[in-house]
């Protein structure tokens, strides 16, 4: 799959508009659920999201409502969003191209803040940063770009990483790059698609935020936006930097290393998945009596006729249904979903 990554608010959903334009198919919607409605002023253009952006493994594929299985060799030249978390835990033989995109990590807490913000507006809440950003500025940006990092030294996967700034300042060139190196796709119409008023956050806006590691931070993000080695000496710098992070937030968010540690997303736990597959219960079931209403209107004529046979066959139809209430359920199908997947943390070294 042609699998484009990076944090939220990174420019994901702009390189699957990129994509998209440029004549790939593709996974995922503009607007899912009622995002049309509370964040779209945040996204106009759409967002391309699916249920695989926590990631292509054994709980989104088969599809937990469907069934649906996607076949690694049925979908190489499909386009899908799957943040970094998910591209951690995605099986490899999905990651045929992996276009990750880096954001200014000053620019991805504005814009973080204004999509929630918006979202809360939108749907009449009152606003609170706190909860929208628990930890301190930048944490959030490096724990993720890090993952991505040592997944990527680790598994030596075809990627092309690249910032979010330059595909803004030469779309043509940024856009032409990606396609020959994928191979395929109209690059030109592609890239007409890129349009600079779409970078919403201004440089003051951003500078409010600090942090102890905005060296580091800014380092990160210049070597990738100029297209510079991460050689072992800044690697160095990374390690020891994510180890300082990591006992901090130890300290002050200790449970949110653990959801990371968990592999386990909210939209997949098992609570969510049984809620999700008894609403498509109810819409086809919804459907079938729409569609049996129809064929009940057009046979009423012989309905009516065929009434006295019906109310002297009352007493058995009675019989059956109670038989029927009287029987034993059969045996479950449902997966074991207390099974417990053991997870051996990764060693913070990156090559």
């Amino acid at each position: 799959m042609i699998v484009v990554t990076g944090t939220k608010r990174s420019g994901t959903s702009m390189w699957m508009q990129i994509l998209v334009n440029g004549g790939f198919q593709y996974i995922g919607e503009a607007f899912p659920q009622d995002w049309g409605r509370v964040i779209k002023d945040a996204n106009p253009e759409g967002f391309y999201e699916s249920t695989l952006a926590g990631g292509i493994w054994w709980r989104s594929n088969p599809s937990p409502t469907t069934g649906a299985w996607l076949h690694p060799d049925s979908v190489k030249q499909f386009a899908v969003k799957v943040f970094i978390p998910g591209v951690v835990r995605t099986d490899i033989s999905y990651l045929t191209r992996v276009v990750a995109t880096v954001r200014e990590w000053r620019q991805y807490e504005a814009s973080l803040r204004r999509l929630f913000r918006i979202q809360s507006d939108n749907k009449g809440e009152e606003f609170d940063e706190k909860k929208v950003a628990p930890l301190p500025p930048g944490y959030d940006w490096w724990m993720e770009n890090f993952d991505l990092v040592r997944d990527i030294a680790t598994r030596r996967y075809a990627v092309h990483v690249l910032s979010y700034g330059s595909l803004l300042a030469d779309p043509e060139q940024t856009v032409s790059k990606v396609f020959e190196w994928i191979g395929s796709g109209d690059k030109h119409k592609a890239a007409r698609i890129v349009d600079p008023k779409f970078n919403t956050q201004r440089k003051e806006e951003a500078q409010r935020f600090t942090s102890e590691h905005a060296e580091v931070f800014d380092e990160y993000y210049t070597r990738i936006h100029t297209g510079k080695p991460l050689d072992q000496s800044f690697i160095g710098k990374m390690n020891e930097t994510h180890n300082k992070i990591v006992e901090h937030i130890k300290e002050i968010a200790p449970g949110y290393l653990r959801r990371r540690y968990a592999l386990d997303w909210e939209d997949y736990t098992p609570e969510v998945m049984e809620k999700e597959k008894k609403r498509q219960a109810a819409l086809e079931k919804r459907a079938k009596a729409a569609k049996a209403g129809k064929s009940t209107a057009k046979g009423g004529k012989s309905t009516a006729k065929g009434g006295k046979s019906t109310a002297k066959g009352g007493k058995n139809t009675a019989k059956a249904a109670v038989a029927a209430k009287g029987r034993k359920a059969g045996t479950s199908t449902k997966p074991n979903v207390n099974a417990k997947i053991k997870v051996k943390k990764k060693a913070g070294q990156g090559r």
